[in-house]
Protein backbone atom coordinates (compact mmCIF):
# COMPACT_ATOMS: atom_id res chain seq x y z
CA UNK A 1 0.00 0.00 0.00
CA UNK A 2 1.58 3.54 -1.09
CA UNK A 3 1.72 6.03 1.48
CA UNK A 4 1.34 8.83 -1.29
CA UNK A 5 -1.71 9.38 0.05
CA UNK A 6 -1.26 9.84 3.43
CA UNK A 7 -1.88 12.49 5.27
CA UNK A 8 0.68 13.52 8.16
CA UNK A 9 -1.08 13.66 11.89
CA UNK A 10 -1.78 17.61 12.64
CA UNK A 11 -1.19 17.61 16.61
CA UNK A 12 -3.72 19.52 18.90
CA UNK A 13 -1.25 22.77 19.15
CA UNK A 14 -1.58 22.92 15.18
CA UNK A 15 -5.05 22.46 15.02
CA UNK A 16 -5.97 24.69 18.06
CA UNK A 17 -3.47 27.33 17.14
CA UNK A 18 -5.30 27.54 13.39
CA UNK A 19 -8.77 27.87 15.06
CA UNK A 20 -7.59 30.76 17.12
CA UNK A 21 -6.49 32.48 14.20
CA UNK A 22 -10.06 32.92 12.76
CA UNK A 23 -11.54 34.03 16.32
CA UNK A 24 -11.83 37.67 16.66
CA UNK A 25 -9.72 37.57 19.72
CA UNK A 26 -6.62 40.11 20.12
CA UNK A 27 -2.88 38.65 19.86
CA UNK A 28 -2.73 39.40 23.48
CA UNK A 29 -5.63 36.83 24.21
CA UNK A 30 -4.42 34.63 21.21
CA UNK A 31 -1.20 34.95 23.08
CA UNK A 32 -1.91 33.87 26.46
CA UNK A 33 -4.19 30.69 25.49
CA UNK A 34 -1.03 29.78 23.15
CA UNK A 35 1.33 29.81 26.21
CA UNK A 36 -1.14 28.73 28.92
CA UNK A 37 -3.67 26.61 27.56
CA UNK A 38 -2.23 24.86 24.73
CA UNK A 39 1.03 24.40 26.18
CA UNK A 40 -0.80 22.85 29.33
CA UNK A 41 -2.71 20.64 26.77
CA UNK A 42 0.55 19.20 25.02
CA UNK A 43 2.19 18.50 28.64
CA UNK A 44 -0.94 16.47 29.61
CA UNK A 45 -0.76 14.40 26.25
CA UNK A 46 2.69 13.83 27.30
CA UNK A 47 2.32 13.00 30.78
CA UNK A 48 -0.50 10.58 29.65
CA UNK A 49 1.43 9.05 26.61
CA UNK A 50 3.89 8.60 29.21
CA UNK A 51 1.86 6.59 32.07
CA UNK A 52 -0.75 5.26 29.73
CA UNK A 53 2.47 3.24 27.93
CA UNK A 54 3.43 2.74 31.59
CA UNK A 55 0.18 0.66 32.47
CA UNK A 56 0.04 -0.94 29.56
CA UNK A 57 3.32 -2.64 29.70
CA UNK A 58 3.34 -3.20 33.60
CA UNK A 59 -0.32 -4.80 33.86
CA UNK A 60 0.57 -7.34 30.40
CA UNK A 61 3.77 -8.20 32.27
CA UNK A 62 1.87 -9.13 35.34
CA UNK A 63 -0.79 -11.20 33.50
CA UNK A 64 1.40 -12.64 30.98
CA UNK A 65 4.29 -13.45 34.01
CA UNK A 66 1.50 -15.14 35.91
CA UNK A 67 0.27 -17.37 33.18
CA UNK A 68 3.67 -18.53 32.31
CA UNK A 69 4.67 -19.10 36.24
CA UNK A 70 1.74 -20.99 36.37
CA UNK A 71 2.49 -23.09 33.21
CA UNK A 72 6.31 -23.77 34.22
CA UNK A 73 5.35 -24.89 37.96
CA UNK A 74 3.02 -27.51 36.30
CA UNK A 75 5.78 -28.76 33.66
CA UNK A 76 8.84 -28.43 36.32
CA UNK A 77 6.56 -30.79 38.71
CA UNK A 78 6.01 -33.06 35.80
CA UNK A 79 9.64 -33.14 34.91
CA UNK A 80 10.45 -34.23 38.55
CA UNK A 81 7.45 -37.19 38.47
CA UNK A 82 8.99 -38.59 35.03
CA UNK A 83 12.31 -38.19 36.55
CA UNK A 84 13.87 -35.83 33.23
CA UNK A 85 17.40 -35.16 32.90
CA UNK A 86 18.55 -32.11 35.19
CA UNK A 87 18.89 -29.48 32.80
CA UNK A 88 15.00 -28.85 32.15
CA UNK A 89 14.76 -28.61 35.96
CA UNK A 90 17.85 -26.18 35.65
CA UNK A 91 16.07 -23.94 32.87
CA UNK A 92 12.53 -23.94 34.76
CA UNK A 93 14.35 -22.94 37.84
CA UNK A 94 15.78 -19.54 36.53
CA UNK A 95 13.27 -19.23 33.85
CA UNK A 96 10.71 -19.28 37.21
CA UNK A 97 13.62 -17.47 39.10
CA UNK A 98 13.44 -14.46 36.47
CA UNK A 99 9.95 -14.11 36.02
CA UNK A 100 9.25 -13.91 39.97
CA UNK A 101 11.78 -11.27 39.87
CA UNK A 102 10.31 -9.43 36.91
CA UNK A 103 6.72 -9.69 38.48
CA UNK A 104 7.79 -8.59 41.89
CA UNK A 105 9.03 -5.49 40.57
CA UNK A 106 6.14 -4.77 37.95
CA UNK A 107 3.73 -5.14 40.88
CA UNK A 108 5.78 -2.63 42.92
CA UNK A 109 6.25 -0.08 40.19
CA UNK A 110 2.39 -0.30 39.25
CA UNK A 111 1.29 0.30 42.61
CA UNK A 112 3.40 1.91 44.73
CA UNK A 113 3.86 4.90 42.26
CA UNK A 114 0.05 4.49 41.34
CA UNK A 115 0.54 4.28 38.10
CA UNK A 116 -2.75 2.57 37.59
CA UNK A 117 -4.74 5.86 39.20
CA UNK A 118 -2.28 8.30 37.12
CA UNK A 119 -3.19 6.56 33.80
CA UNK A 120 -6.62 7.24 34.66
CA UNK A 121 -6.59 11.08 36.17
CA UNK A 122 -4.05 12.14 33.09
CA UNK A 123 -7.01 10.53 30.76
CA UNK A 124 -9.59 12.51 32.66
CA UNK A 125 -7.75 15.81 32.94
CA UNK A 126 -6.83 15.72 28.87
CA UNK A 127 -10.61 15.35 27.83
CA UNK A 128 -11.27 17.77 30.21
CA UNK A 129 -8.72 20.52 28.91
CA UNK A 130 -10.11 19.17 24.91
CA UNK A 131 -13.77 19.71 26.15
CA UNK A 132 -13.25 22.79 27.72
CA UNK A 133 -11.40 24.44 24.54
CA UNK A 134 -14.20 23.32 21.69
CA UNK A 135 -16.99 24.48 23.66
CA UNK A 136 -15.02 27.64 24.22
CA UNK A 137 -14.64 28.09 20.31
CA UNK A 138 -18.02 26.70 19.70
CA UNK A 139 -19.48 29.18 22.36
CA UNK A 140 -21.71 26.00 23.71
CA UNK A 141 -22.48 24.89 26.91
CA UNK A 142 -21.26 27.39 29.87
CA UNK A 143 -20.33 29.76 27.07
CA UNK A 144 -23.50 30.73 25.33
CA UNK A 145 -24.55 33.39 28.21
CA UNK A 146 -21.29 34.96 26.99
CA UNK A 147 -21.83 38.25 24.89
CA UNK A 148 -18.71 38.43 23.04
CA UNK A 149 -15.37 36.74 23.18
CA UNK A 150 -13.73 38.80 25.18
CA UNK A 151 -16.26 37.20 28.45
CA UNK A 152 -16.02 33.80 26.85
CA UNK A 153 -11.93 34.14 26.92
CA UNK A 154 -12.22 35.62 31.21
CA UNK A 155 -14.58 32.47 32.21
CA UNK A 156 -12.13 29.91 29.79
CA UNK A 157 -8.79 31.22 31.64
CA UNK A 158 -10.99 30.60 34.71
CA UNK A 159 -12.17 27.15 34.08
CA UNK A 160 -8.82 26.31 32.21
CA UNK A 161 -7.19 27.25 36.05
CA UNK A 162 -9.31 25.36 38.14
CA UNK A 163 -8.81 21.93 35.82
CA UNK A 164 -5.07 22.89 36.20
CA UNK A 165 -5.67 23.26 39.83
CA UNK A 166 -7.48 20.06 40.65
CA UNK A 167 -4.97 17.97 38.47
CA UNK A 168 -2.23 19.39 40.67
CA UNK A 169 -3.52 18.56 43.79
CA UNK A 170 -4.70 15.23 42.93
CA UNK A 171 -0.93 14.45 41.48
CA UNK A 172 -0.15 15.21 45.62
CA UNK A 173 -2.42 13.42 46.51
CA UNK A 174 -1.39 10.66 44.64
CA UNK A 175 2.22 11.54 45.43
CA UNK A 176 1.80 12.00 49.05
CA UNK A 177 -0.05 8.26 49.23
CA UNK A 178 3.10 6.48 47.61
CA UNK A 179 5.32 8.07 50.10
CA UNK A 180 3.20 6.96 52.72
CA UNK A 181 2.87 3.54 51.45
CA UNK A 182 6.80 3.18 51.08
CA UNK A 183 7.26 4.63 54.13
CA UNK A 184 4.56 1.96 55.91
CA UNK A 185 6.97 -1.25 53.59
CA UNK A 186 10.09 0.42 55.08
CA UNK A 187 8.73 0.40 58.80
CA UNK A 188 7.14 -2.94 58.57
CA UNK A 189 10.84 -3.91 57.11
CA UNK A 190 12.35 -2.22 60.16
CA UNK A 191 10.08 -4.10 62.27
CA UNK A 192 10.56 -6.97 61.16
CA UNK A 193 13.82 -6.82 61.17
CA UNK A 194 14.16 -5.19 64.34
CA UNK A 195 11.82 -8.50 65.67
CA UNK A 196 14.27 -10.69 63.81
CA UNK A 197 17.14 -8.87 65.85
CA UNK A 198 15.39 -8.92 68.44
CA UNK A 199 14.77 -12.97 68.24
CA UNK A 200 18.55 -13.37 67.62
CA UNK A 201 20.00 -11.30 70.72
CA UNK A 202 17.53 -13.46 73.00
CA UNK A 203 18.32 -16.57 71.00
CA UNK A 204 22.17 -15.52 71.76
CA UNK A 205 21.37 -14.69 75.57
CA UNK A 206 19.49 -18.20 76.26
CA UNK A 207 22.46 -20.03 74.69
CA UNK A 208 24.47 -18.53 76.78
CA UNK A 209 22.56 -18.93 79.81
CA UNK A 210 22.64 -22.34 79.18
CA UNK A 211 25.99 -22.90 78.25
CA UNK A 212 26.47 -21.00 81.90
CA UNK A 213 24.43 -23.40 83.60
CA UNK A 214 26.38 -26.26 81.68
CA UNK A 215 29.50 -25.40 83.36
CA UNK A 216 28.13 -24.69 86.49
CA UNK A 217 27.26 -28.34 86.05
CA UNK A 218 30.28 -29.88 84.72
CA UNK A 219 31.83 -27.55 87.41
CA UNK A 220 29.43 -29.17 90.43
CA UNK A 221 29.96 -32.73 89.06
CA UNK A 222 33.92 -31.95 88.99
CA UNK A 223 33.47 -30.97 92.63
CA UNK A 224 31.61 -34.05 93.48
CA UNK A 225 33.71 -36.30 91.71
CA UNK A 226 36.28 -34.92 93.34
CA UNK A 227 34.66 -34.98 96.98
CA UNK A 228 33.35 -38.52 96.26
CA UNK A 229 37.41 -39.27 95.72
CA UNK A 230 38.12 -37.57 98.64
CA UNK A 231 36.25 -39.48 100.76
CA UNK A 232 36.86 -42.61 98.97
CA UNK A 233 40.83 -42.34 99.86
CA UNK A 234 39.45 -41.59 103.80
CA UNK A 235 37.35 -44.80 104.03
CA UNK A 236 40.65 -46.66 101.94
CA UNK A 237 42.91 -44.91 104.91
CA UNK A 238 40.01 -45.87 107.54
CA UNK A 239 39.89 -49.34 106.66
CA UNK A 240 43.72 -49.77 106.32
CA UNK A 241 44.11 -48.73 109.77
CA UNK A 242 41.39 -50.27 111.38
CA UNK A 243 43.25 -53.48 109.83
CA UNK A 244 46.50 -52.35 110.98
CA UNK A 245 44.66 -52.04 114.78
CA UNK A 246 43.31 -55.37 114.47
CA UNK A 247 46.43 -56.82 113.50
CA UNK A 248 48.20 -54.92 116.73
CA UNK A 249 45.34 -56.51 118.88
CA UNK A 250 45.71 -60.04 117.28
CA UNK A 251 49.50 -60.20 117.97
CA UNK A 252 49.13 -58.95 121.25
CA UNK A 253 46.68 -61.44 122.44
CA UNK A 254 48.81 -64.38 120.78
CA UNK A 255 52.36 -63.30 122.27
CA UNK A 256 50.02 -63.16 125.82
CA UNK A 257 48.78 -66.70 125.41
CA UNK A 258 51.97 -67.85 123.88
CA UNK A 259 53.91 -65.97 127.45
CA UNK A 260 50.90 -68.08 129.63
CA UNK A 261 51.80 -71.33 128.31
CA UNK A 262 54.93 -70.55 128.72
CA UNK A 263 54.30 -69.57 132.21
CA UNK A 264 52.45 -73.01 132.90
CA UNK A 265 54.66 -75.40 131.55
CA UNK A 266 57.19 -73.92 134.18
CA UNK A 267 54.56 -74.34 136.76
CA UNK A 268 54.31 -78.01 136.05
Amino acid sequence: MSCSNCKPKISFKQRYTKLLESTPLGNFERLIITDRYINLVTATEHDYRRTSSLFIVLTNLISISSVIIAVLVAIDRSAISTCDSSLLSQFVFWTLLTLSILLALANKWLYSFNLHKKYIMNKETLEKFYSEGWTFIVGNGRYKTCKDYNSRYKLFCLKIEQIRTKSVKGVNALETEAAEMIASASAHDNKVSRKRGKRSHQATQRNDVILFIDDDENNENNEDNEDNEDNEDNEDSDDAHTDDNTYDDNTHVSHASHASHKSNVSND
